[in-house]
């Protein structure tokens, strides 16, 4: 870590900050924000992709273009061991995404339970960031999809990406 005492929880709240971003660059197809989570030359160990970081994002952005949906949400972060200026941390991650299988099929929804085990270190330039990354698969299901599930009505419409976001920065900014 960077600091030790009062200032290693700062630290590890910057990591998880770096893991949030991650997962919402993934979600929504943001690979610029997914690129900036590892250093130069990381290394990602996805299981179905080995590979540095500067292969990984176009790999994944590749994978994406069959996301229709896509929500990860990270939990437990822990940290695991630490040195000056690098930790190794793991964290739970739940992933609901639907796929598309084409136009004539429904879209194959999956759940799944992963770790992310994640080599940070930290530079004064760009602070905490990836250095390698290996996802472990816990478990992954198949999604049953049903009308019994809902209740009433449909669900209403949500909005992509970063509409929600860019609107709730209008009304902080207009209140000052």
């Amino acid at each position: 870590m960077t600091t030790a005492g009062a200032g290693a929880g700062a630290d590890l709240r910057a990591i998880e900050q770096v893991l949030h971003r991650y997962c919402a660059g993934v979600d929504r197809k943001d690979w610029d924000l997914v690129r900036a989570c590892y250093e130069p030359g990381a290394h990602d160990d996805h299981g179905n992709f080995t590979g540095t970081v500067e292969e990984f994002v176009p790999w994944l952005a590749e994978r994406h273009t069959r996301v229709l949906q896509s929500f990860h949400a990270i939990m437990s972060v822990r940290l695991v061991d630490e040195a000056p200026g690098a930790a190794v941390t793991e964290s739970l991650c739940l992933v609901r995404q639907a796929l598309d299988r084409g136009a004539d099929r429904e879209p194959f929804r999956i759940f799944l339970g992963c770790r992310y085990v994640d080599l940070f270190r930290h530079s004064e330039g760009d602070g905490w960031r990836i250095a390698h990354r290996r996802v472990t698969y816990d478990w992954v299901e198949e999604v049953a999809r049903g009308r019994e599930m809902l209740v009433g009505t449909e669900l209403p419409p949500t909005e992509r990406g970063n509409d929600t976001i860019d609107a709730f920065r209008r009304l902080l900014h207009a209140a000052r």
